[in-house]
């Protein structure tokens, strides 16, 4: 069971607006989970997707505007918005 430190975990080369690490995934031991940290600048949008899996957004700082299904929310700063598969 590994301990997996945070500053042992390399960021992956910048995007436009948008950096990215995986805490937990395959690389690490994990079988059926994946949490990967995604810092977002201004103005970033993403194309609209869905997940076969249960997706959260835990928001740290800031705030974002998700679609989700037909529904715009606003998650700020301290919250969780929680996915469900396929939407």
């Amino acid at each position: 069971m590994p301990i997996i430190d945070h500053a042992d975990v390399s960021w992956a080369p910048t995007m436009e607006r948008v950096r990215e690490r995986y805490l937990v995934s395959p690389a690490q031991g994990a079988v059926s989970l994946t949490i990967k940290e995604v810092e977002i600048g201004p103005g970033w949008e993403d194309r609209l997707h869905t997940h076969p899996v249960d997706v959260s957004i835990q928001v740290m700082a800031g705030a974002i505007q998700a679609l989700v299904g037909e529904e715009v929310r606003t998650v700020r700063a301290g919250t969780t918005l929680l996915i469900p598969p396929g939407v």
